[in-house]
């Protein structure tokens, strides 16, 4: 009890303030950030997304073996990073950067022993390849934002884990002995969410608008928090349908599968917006498809 009168409640700008203040955030790979820096270029080639590869071995390794898993379906076996580089284009090759990445970030942070940070990652991974399958199923145009932002959309948790661990105990306390959602534990432990932590670092890393925001309203879509700005709500709610999804099938861990629901109405309102195919009465069928496809990839070994 005494714990829980210190740590209560954080205001919004201290929790900023603290996350700024933070000089050992997660920093991505230098070569991933110069891949996603080259990738988001009109200008570049791809003699210099390979001559940026190439600069770790390693991580030109893992390109190809990404390029060449299921997730992706190449008619043949590609051997060649540069034609893989021309056949996946540049949206996907920066997901792999960004995948390889976050993955980097994720495994070398600490992390309380009892949390599984593998599983964590096979829940990020796997919201990732639900919001693409999502994606494509709703005729979507995101471009490859689909993937990134399932991918990072609970990043925040990973900092409130690494730099909020008192509080971090205490949000998942009160979540199980109060049975309440871990998003409404954040907010009255800590006084801000994960999904708005979450914003504020991919804003450090430099992430596109697109990502920031969607990252940060991603269990909200429909209606922004006040002071933040979502370029494309669609995004924000595949996002949350794609983590309700992987709660419900059991697809990694992230501490709380009662989160999001992916049967949302106002979600599917969101992402069913303009459609002339597909409506409400299709979305059971959607999801039975979005199974089906998901059981034909291995997230969990892409990027390791």
């Amino acid at each position: 009890m005494a714990l829980e009168a210190q740590l209560l409640k954080h205001s919004r700008g201290q929790i900023k303030a603290k996350v700024d203040r933070i000089q050992t955030l997660p920093t991505m790979a230098k070569v991933g950030m110069r891949v996603i820096e080259l990738a988001s270029s009109q200008e570049v080639s791809m003699a210099d997304l390979s001559r940026a590869i190439h600069q770790d071995a390693s991580f030109a390794a893992r390109v190809l073996k990404i390029a060449n898993s299921p997730f992706y379906g190449m008619p043949r076996q590609v051997d060649s990073l540069q034609l893989a580089l021309v056949i996946l284009g540049l949206n996907e090759i920066q997901n792999i950067a960004l995948g390889l990445s976050v993955f980097n970030v994720i495994r070398n942070m600490n992390s309380h022993p009892t949390r599984n940070r593998e599983q964590f990652w096979l829940h990020s991974a796997g919201c990732g390849i639900v919001a693409r399958i999502l994606a494509r199923a709703l005729g979507l145009h995101a471009e490859g934002t689909d993937f990134a932002a399932g991918l990072l959309h609970d990043i925040g948790k990973i900092v409130i884990d690494e730099f909020f661990g008192e509080e971090f105990d205490l949000i998942h306390e009160k979540a199980a002995t109060k049975n309440v959602c871990v998003l409404e534990a954040e907010e009255e432990v800590l006084g801000e969410s994960h999904a708005h932590i979450g914003g504020w670092l991919a804003e450090k890393w430099q992430l596109p608008d697109i990502l920031c925001g969607a990252i940060m309203c991603h269990h909200d879509s429909a209606k922004a928090p006040a002071g933040t700005f979502v370029k494309d709500p669609k995004i924000a709610a595949l996002s949350y349908v794609a983590e309700g999804f992987c709660g419900c099938h059991e697809i990694g861990w992230d501490g709380d599968s009662r989160a999001c629901d992916m049967k949302s109405p106002d979600a599917w309102d969101i992402l069913l917006a303009g459609q002339s195919k597909r409506t409400r009465a299709d979305i059971d069928a959607i999801l039975e498809e979005t199974l089906q496809a998901y059981r034909e990839t291995r997230p969990q070994m892409l990027w390791e």
